[in-house]
């Protein structure tokens, strides 16, 4: 297992995050893209724009990306772990 460092799992505060742009967001918190596309958020036309500013943001968009990256809070938790070893834990050998 490799441990993530803590530096790739700081969480954001929501003022930060409604200032980020949202290309920025994506490739920084990889996790959000799927909360982008379920807003229909268009990241190829919108990804130039502030977070705050995107079309959804008042109806949850930012609720849902703060939620999205939560687990970042818990530093120094994450594992990443190789498909041999996942596939180990599932089989318990």
């Amino acid at each position: 297992m490799t441990r993530v460092p803590d530096e790739l799992l700081q969480k954001v505060d929501p003022l930060t995050l409604r200032t980020m742009l949202a290309h920025v967001v994506v490739r920084d918190y990889p996790e959000t893209l799927q909360v982008f596309r379920s807003h229909n958020v268009d990241l190829k036309r919108d990804g130039g724009l502030a977070v705050g500013s995107l079309p959804g943001a008042a109806e949850g968009l930012l609720a849902a990306l703060a939620d999205a990256i939560a687990w970042r809070a818990r530093s120094g938790n994450a594992e990443i772990r190789s498909p041999r070893e996942r596939a180990s834990t599932r089989t318990g050998s």
